[in-house]
């Protein structure tokens, strides 16, 4: 058998019927058990994904998913065993199977729940028994409408463990299907369930006389074995339709009043099934290695949908960045547009201004060269003769011209005043000198004389 899982968070519980599908859903406390959703859904509808589906979240919120196995596909025993832990009580049914299954024991899936007796010395194990192809044929049915049970229990045996009997009696509950009908038969006798048998019935008036001959032949065996001295009351619960012709067959058969209830409620029963298999064995009647594989499934799934999420969010950070880094290209490019538009421009301003300072200093020549040749001729002697005057690159002023042999000291003269001229309130000449004062070169009684300038500076006015 298998082990409890702990730590659900949520349950739900699945019945399928010919009208369709009723889905449970529950909020599972410390100790306590919630309802919070009833969902029907029509025969040819699908269940809700978001209800059933198991994802991800699964792994972080247990969720138990019980299915109704239905009662046409199991039997139920009672076995009475001696008192023990709970934990040794499959071990202990598990010498029983061979005698109580209607089945080998290797084609078959079963769980047991332990119900102690009044002195304490022993229990009433009630045993649910299953063919194995059945349950992996609904296992499979339930998977194509996208839910996946985790156990199975049966609703008539949740019912008939709701029941508090006040003395000796016979509790039977019939279950209606549309092509098959069973009846839950418990025997409790002496405070103690002596008895309880599954009974598959046809469908029809036949139905009562089958269970009574059931019902003789349990009888007898009660006799034999010691715990039934007479026939107790009759208690049942069937749908209302089915009562009257139920009742007067079991009535004849007792020859006591039978009493007759209502079937319990669904939603009821849904919670008593979740209680029970939350307590224990939240694998019952799902053979171990299909539980296995569903739960490898699940786990693969979980991985390869997170595998996927992550190459979506990889391949989304991929379109982001190319995305971002074709932006920032297309801000690059535009910013190598304007330093190449700004670098033509700021060549087009250098040469701009190189043309603007040649011209400026053309000007400046012109305007110095004037200034040279007023102040060459302004500062002149009377008695020297200016031959020739020679402005060399703009910078650099040649004065040649004759003086008498007697007024040679006027050249020196000159030179001082030259160097003294100014234009515009500044010094027009850095330094001036004579180079040459030369008498063998004039005419007779007379002497040649040179005198060199440097121009200081060189602006338009």
């Amino acid at each position: 058998m298998k082990a409890r899982a702990p730590h659900f968070q949520s349950c739900n519980v699945l019945e399928v019927t010919a009208e369709g599908r009723r889905l449970w859903q529950f909020s599972v406390g410390k100790d306590s058990l919630k309802a919070t959703g009833d969902l029907r859904v029509e025969p040819g509808q699908t269940l809700p994904k978001k209800l059933v589906a198991k994802e991800w979240q699964t792994l972080i919120r247990p969720r138990l998913d019980l299915g109704w196995l239905p009662a046409e596909h199991a039997f139920i025993r009672a076995v009475q065993l001696p008192s023990a832990d709970a934990a040794e009580l499959p071990g202990m049914v598990e010498f029983q199977l061979e005698k109580i299954s209607p089945l080998p024991v290797t084609h078959i899936v079963w769980v047991a729940e332990g119900i102690p007796h009044p002195d304490g010395k022993s229990q009433t194990a009630l045993v649910t028994i299953a063919p194995r192809d059945r349950v992996e044929t609904v296992l499979r049915d339930l998977a194509t409408d996208g839910y996946v049970a985790d156990a199975f229990d049966v609703a008539i045996l949740r019912e008939l463990r709701g029941v508090m009997p006040a003395g000796d009696s016979v509790w039977v509950l019939v279950e209606s299907q549309v092509t098959s009908a069973q009846a839950l038969v418990g025997w409790f006798v002496g405070g103690v369930w002596r008895d309880v048998s599954l009974f598959q019935l046809p469908v029809g008036a036949v139905s009562a006389t089958t269970l009574v001959r059931c019902l003789n032949q349990t009888a007898w065996a009660g006799e034999l074995d010691g715990w039934l001295a007479g026939l107790p009351p009759v208690q049942v619960r069937v749908r209302p339709e089915e009562a009257a012709g139920l009742a007067t067959a079991l009535q004849a058969w007792s020859g006591q009043p039978v009493q007759v209830e209502a079937r319990a409620d669904r939603s009821e029963l849904a919670a008593a099934s979740a209680q029970a298999r939350l307590k224990a064995n939240p694998t019952a009647l799902v053979p171990d290695e299909v539980s296995a594989r569903q739960r490898a499934a699940f786990v693969d799934r979980v991985w390869m949908r997170s595998l996927g999420g992550v190459f979506m969010t990889y391949l989304l950070a991929v379109f982001v960045y190319l995305g971002v880094l074709n932006w920032k290209k297309y801000q690059l490019d535009e910013l190598k547009g304007n330093a190449v538009g700004l670098a033509r421009q700021y060549t087009n301003t250098i040469q701009i201004r190189e043309q603007v300072a040649v011209l400026q200093e053309q000007v400046g020549l012109k305007f110095a060269a004037l200034d040279v040749w007023q102040a060459a001729v302004e500062e002149l002697p009377p008695s020297l003769t200016l031959t020739r005057l020679d402005f060399k690159k703009g910078q650099q002023l040649d004065l040649t011209g004759t003086v008498p042999a007697d007024s040679q000291s006027e050249v020196t003269t000159y030179s001082k005043k030259l160097q003294a001229a100014k234009a515009n309130q500044q010094l027009l000449f850095s330094k001036v000198a004579v180079e040459r004062v030369d008498a063998t070169r004039a005419a007779v009684g007379g002497a040649t004389w040179t005198i060199k300038a440097e121009l200081k500076k060189v602006e338009a006015p």
